[in-house]
């Protein structure tokens, strides 16, 4: 089952239970060294995209989007760029202008409404000039493209080399990396070169086997980093590029793991019976943002290490399930 038809059975059941709260302000709470954090979060019975800034005086989150139920969302590194998924599989951006809460360029939907395929998971680049997605053509099969879509007027910098096609030369420029096997989610490295994304490799006894892989923006060069042997999802960049966070399934738990990519030297971070999800590094490299469920309801925690204590980061000030988020 994927990630947005569980959070829909989940939604559904908070809502015939009547515990899903209205807006409610938050006090200012601490989030480590973030800067901000956009998120989706459900609110009167729909998915929307929220911003917040966590050490602002005045931190309501404010409200960015209600177009379609907003399944995951990205921000670039320059905090300018906001991109979203929705619940249809449309991909969306804008730029934001942080000292009106609002959007400096009206968020417009990159992929056109007659186009076949959903996009999956988008992930801005550090310099908000690039956005990739996952797009799965036919639902009944595994295989998935990479595509890479341009955000800026300028010439191509990223040299992204043969293995990469020109789909649509007209702006927003978008290339496609075909695959034979399904590789998704993926997360841009800090330095805008390198990728990590998870590669579905194989099934077996109705298991499902999907490990993290690294390489080049180019796709010149692309290997194996987990040996999980199990479900690895949500792949996440350390700051310094020198890990990659992701979480895993072992006995039909999920739990929160840091390998480091050169030595491939594996950390378990959470080991408890609760569900997480999307990862994502503070600013600084020192503490992790998960999506955990708490009281059955998917929260934001931040831990600091490896079997550390966790810390809820509620932005509404009580629990309010979210869905996806990132933190810059």
């Amino acid at each position: 089952m994927e990630r947005g038809d569980r959070l829909l059975l989940l939604a559904a059941g908070l809502l015939l239970l009547g515990v899903l709260p209205s807006y409610a302000r938050g006090d200012e709470d601490s989030c480590g060294g973030g800067e901000v954090l956009v998120f989706s979060a459900l609110i009167d019975g729909a998915w929307a995209l929220h911003l917040w800034h966590p050490k602002a005086a005045a931190c309501t989150p404010r409200l960015l989007a209600t177009n379609a139920d907003v399944t995951s969302a990205s921000l670039s590194a320059t905090r300018e760029k906001v991109a979203w998924e929705e619940s249809s599989g449309h991909v969306w951006v804008g730029t934001l202008d942080h000292e009106q809460h609002a959007w400096a360029k009206e968020a417009t939907c990159l992929s056109t409404r007659d186009e076949l395929g959903r996009f999956i998971a988008p992930s801005l680049s550090p310099d908000g000039a690039y956005l990739l997605t996952s797009r799965r053509v036919d639902r009944a099969r595994d295989d998935t493209d990479l595509c890479l879509w341009q955000l800026s007027e300028e010439d191509d910098p990223l040299e992204l080399g043969p293995a990469w096609r020109l789909e649509r030369d007209a702006q927003p420029r978008r290339w496609v990396l075909p695959m034979v096997s399904s590789q998704f989610m993926p997360e841009w490295g800090s330095d805008q070169r390198r990728l990590a994304w998870i590669h579905l490799q194989s099934r077996w006894s109705g298991r499902v086997i999907a490990e993290v892989w690294e390489g080049r923006v180019d796709h010149s060069f692309t290997r194996q980093v987990t040996l999980a042997d199990g479900l690895c999802e949500d792949p996440a960049w350390s700051p310094d590029g020198d890990a990659v966070a992701f979480v895993a399934e072992r006995g039909g738990v999920f739990d929160l793991y840091v390998v480091d990519v050169a030595s491939g030297e594996l950390k378990q971070w959470t080991a408890d019976r609760s569900l997480e999800q999307s990862p994502r590094w503070a600013p600084n490299g020192q503490s992790l943002l998960v999506l955990k469920n708490l009281s059955s309801v998917p929260e934001l925690v931040r831990i600091d290490q490896p079997g550390g204590g966790e810390l809820p980061v509620r932005p509404f000030g009580t629990a309010v399930p979210i869905s996806d988020f990132d933190w810059r």
